[in-house]
């Protein structure tokens, strides 16, 4: 029941955190409670002895606090209603031009969340303000301090709105869209690097005698949670087979681990618990992710409705870096635990797989274009010669190079560049 309930916890807060809601709400509810406080202190003896202090910096005449905080509010709410027109519009433009998979990235960006979060909040302490001010319960001077608060943050909207308006126009910039998905694949790279367990690197025993279990659901794959199987359980099983990759769809009922010992029917049922499984194929990050991205990126820019092969030409050589990095994961690893004494045995996606996923669609929409194929080219032989590419990815790559031999003496009728692509193949 307490697993169930991590775990419930978990995909909430994840579904959460991931929101465009998530930091204006809490920043709103901040700036609520902060309104409630002001009008608290403003009775205070403190209080009465700062505005004594600063008398040049407090508003005394009720009826102007009343229109400034009017002021405000009307600002504030076209401010907002402007800057939430400029992110749709930016969604809008990035899912027709680019990949509607790069959507939840641009809504994640927790900058403008924060903006949004304080033009919201600071339009809550003005109404606030203005509701007290109206009330009658206000007396002499006991509401001036707030009013200028409220003045300042007026201000502070304003400065935040310019640079709102920058970070906006830069998000939509193509190289900065690139840039960013290829540092978020680097990033889940290194994570996959550092979860193998080094020392066992080689030592993965054979798994096909042991107990298969079979897939409870139907979704895609999205990880294994150790820390969901208890104590007793894992030591009762101490190693585990994953059959399934990161990001590929399981079909209920299909085999998606092995155990090397028997398990009963409870047992089963928890390690099956521990399995990740979401309907949406994007709705986490990895590093396939990012390269079906970047591919996604390079396949829109060559469509015929956009026809923009520097923005491919840019998609291909992040791309090209981010498979060199991939590519030395080994196929399959003891995956460290260290909730635990249970060793999972995870399988990682191999080079004929990114081939066909990322690179093929690539090549076939950019068969007669010449800068896309030389680019693309330059590539892989880049990391056909990398040191770190195993024997096996060299081979495969060699292959993907032999297919677009074909695609080349296929589609290219000038001579001139079919030469040239071809010479580079053969360099």
């Amino acid at each position: 029941m307490m697993k169930t309930l991590v775990k419930s916890v978990r995909k909430l807060w994840l579904k959460a955190y991931a929101s465009i809601a998530f930091y204006p709400l809490i920043i709103s509810v901040c700036f609520l409670l902060f309104g409630f406080l002001m009008l608290w202190l403003e009775y205070s003896p403190a209080m009465d002895f700062l505005k004594d202090s600063l008398p040049n910096l407090i508003i005394k005449d009720e009826a102007i606090a009343e229109t400034l905080l009017s002021v405000l509010i009307g600002g504030i709410i076209s401010l907002t209603v402007f800057s939430f027109t400029m992110v749709m519009v930016v969604l809008s433009q990035a899912s027709s031009n680019f990949s509607p998979r790069l959507l939840p990235g641009l809504i994640s960006d927790k900058r403008h969340q924060r903006i949004l979060g304080i033009y919201l909040g600071t339009l809550l302490y003005c109404l606030l303000n203005l509701i007290f001010l109206g009330s009658g319960r206000s007396e002499g001077q006991h509401f001036g301090l707030a009013v200028m608060i409220a003045a300042i943050f007026g201000v502070f909207c304003l400065v935040l709105f310019v640079q709102f308006i920058h970070g906006i126009s830069s998000s939509i910039q193509i190289h900065r869209i690139v840039e960013k998905v290829y540092a978020d694949g680097c990033l889940e790279v290194e994570k996959a690097e550092k979860s193998i367990d080094a020392e066992r690197l080689g030592m993965v025993p054979q798994t096909d005698d042991w107990e298969e279990i079979l897939s409870d659901k139907t979704g895609y794959y999205k990880g294994f949670d150790c820390s969901l199987i208890e104590k007793k359980l894992q030591e009762k099983v101490e190693q585990l087979r994953i059959l399934s990759l990161v990001d590929t769809f399981l079909w209920e009922g299909t085999p998606v681990m092995r155990v090397a010992k028997p398990v009963s029917e409870e047992e089963r049922r928890q390690l099956l618990f521990a399995f990740r499984v979401s309907s949406d194929r994007h709705g986490s990050d990895s590093y396939f992710q990012a390269m079906i991205k970047l591919m996604e990126i390079a396949v829109k820019a060559m469509s015929p409705g956009i026809n923009d092969p520097g923005t491919a030409i840019e998609a291909v050589h992040k791309l090209g870096q981010l498979l060199n990095r991939a590519m030395r994961l080994p196929k399959v690893a003891f995956r460290k635990n260290n909730r635990g004494v249970l060793r999972p045995i995870e399988n990682y996606i191999d080079a004929k797989t990114f081939c066909n996923t990322v690179i093929q669609p690539i090549r076939h929409y950019a068969k007669s274009d010449r800068g896309v194929l030389e680019q693309l080219i330059c590539a892989l032989k880049f990391i056909q010669v990398s040191k770190t590419t195993n024997a096996l990815c060299k081979e495969v790559i060699q292959t993907e190079l032999d297919c677009m031999e074909t695609e080349i003496q296929k589609n290219f009728e000038q001579v001139k560049d079919k030469e040239y692509l071809l010479d580079l193949l053969a360099s």
